[in-house]
């Protein structure tokens, strides 16, 4: 495996992996306990991505509710490489059997498998079709696929909307993009914003990709589970720290991971030291 951080990180507790289902009674977004091992010497202690994986996708799995699940990092340093294993792996894990992905970077060419929709109109053929998979290309809106989502959740199939572009689905500093609820403006809450505060429970499910996280909606924040932290550096990463995101112990590390690296971090800091490797 591939240094993972660069030569001048400190060095780390090493903590074993977690594999498998949370342990019962943990509570939403909460890592479950993990005994302290003697250090190796390493750097950082590491992990595999399958491993990294399971644990992000154990709080979903263990309350049997859908993800929500923040994947900060630089661009180009492996966000979507390790999104196309986490959703695959989410369809295995029964936490959604639909997917859609919003996948508007390439206008020549899309980053993600599956079927590929041009259009808003097209959606609904290709779910009828039984399309496990839909890639919404440059045609179609953050704001299409977030009110597909929460048709599909509420008439109970579980799905999941993976966003690439996050910047794609707001409308300015911490506002979504979306205008209103499936009858139109002003009829409840906007469907991004139903995904994340209520769209759980009926197994809607949501997956962001993160280059500036301040720009995000205090709901996105504020509903996951599970954070995802690939390369940052800068003020991205001191707005995590000071939004209570990101603990302190563990910028140093993520200041230095390398292309393919990443933390996990639940959704009150905690960390389980250690770096887990997704190859681009």
């Amino acid at each position: 495996m591939p240094r993972l951080v660069s030569r001048s990180a400190p060095a780390e507790r090493s903590l074993s992996p977690v594999l498998g289902k949370a342990p019962e009674g943990e509570r939403r977004g909460k890592l479950p306990a993990i005994p302290p091992t003697e250090s190796s010497g390493e750097t950082v202690a590491q992990g595999t991505r399958a491993e990294g994986i399971g644990l992000v996708l154990a709080p979903a799995k263990a309350a049997k509710e859908g993800c929500r699940i923040l994947i900060y990092g630089r661009t180009r340093w492996g966000k979507s490489c390790f999104a196309r294993h986490l959703v695959d792996a989410a369809r295995t894990e029964g936490i959604a059997s639909t997917v859609l992905i919003s996948d508007p970077k390439y206008p020549d060419r899309p980053q993600y498998e599956g079927t590929l929709v041009h259009s808003p109109q097209g959606i609904g053929p290709a779910l009828s079709q039984s399309a496990e998979t839909l890639v919404l290309r440059p045609g179609v809106s953050v704001a299409d696929g977030a009110a597909a989502c929460r048709l599909l959740a509420e008439s109970g199939e579980p799905c999941l909307l993976l966003v690439d572009e996050t910047r794609r689905a707001l409308a300015g500093q911490q506002r979504w993009i979306d205008t209103g609820g499936p009858d139109g403006p002003q009829a409840g809450p906007k469907n991004l914003e139903w995904i994340c505060l209520e769209g759980g429970g009926v197994r809607a499910s949501l997956v962001l990709l993160v280059q500036r996280p301040r720009q995000l909606p205090g709901d996105a924040v504020d509903s996951a589970q599970i954070h995802v932290c690939f390369g940052l550096g800068g003020r991205s990463l001191s707005y995590l720290v000071d939004a209570g995101t990101v603990p302190r112990e563990a910028t140093e590390t993520i200041k230095r991971l390398q292309p393919g690296a990443f933390v996990v971090l639940s959704d009150d800091e905690e960390w389980d030291r250690r770096v887990y490797y997704s190859p681009m």
